[in-house]
């Protein structure tokens, strides 16, 4: 009998030790998680007031540029700058478009040109044919689209320097 008690006083010594044990790691793992989560949620808080200190200074920008348009000529000035914008805006699409069509062009007519060119060589140098002439006014037509091609992308950085120009006068 008391050795029965001896061994089950040792059993629940043990046990009790065990079980203490895994509490005291389970409350370190809990201690170590909480610990990160307070650090990731500080972050995202220190992130967020960073955010709240840029959106206050932008609406002060706003408001200060909201004060400035007051007067009505600074506003008409305002309105003839951002019609103008508007207006750049719509013949940049144009223009994009244009360059597109162009490209779209020059795509299918170097594909002609590059078949009626083999089917030239084919045929040999000394035989003159329609084909070969086809071949010929492709080329130049080729190089007369490239022209226009960079021409009108020149006229698009342009205007798009102008639009940047306005807006940033806007700013101002």
């Amino acid at each position: 009998m008391t050795y029965d008690k001896n061994y089950l006083t040792n059993q629940l010594a043990t046990l009790q030790a065990r079980l203490e044990k895994q509490v005291n790691n389970e409350e370190s793992r809990l201690e170590k998680r909480s610990t990160a989560i307070k650090a990731l949620y500080d972050g995202v808080i220190a992130e967020n007031n960073i955010k709240f200190r840029e959106l206050n200074n932008k609406r002060d920008e706003l408001a200060f540029q909201l004060a400035k348009c007051n007067s009505s000529e600074e506003l008409e000035l305002y309105k003839i700058n951002k019609e103008s914008v508007i207006q750049l805006k719509q013949e940049l699409i144009s223009v994009q478009k244009n360059i597109n069509n162009l490209y779209l062009v020059h795509s299918q007519l170097s594909s002609e040109y590059g078949y009626s060119l083999k089917e030239c060589e084919k045929r040999g140098e000394s035989f003159h044919s329609n084909i070969c002439e086809h071949s010929s006014s492709s080329k130049a037509k080729l190089d007369s689209l490239v022209e226009q091609i960079k021409s009108q992308e020149q006229r698009r950085q342009f205007i798009h320097n102008e639009i940047l120009l306005l807006q940033g006068e806007k700013k101002q």
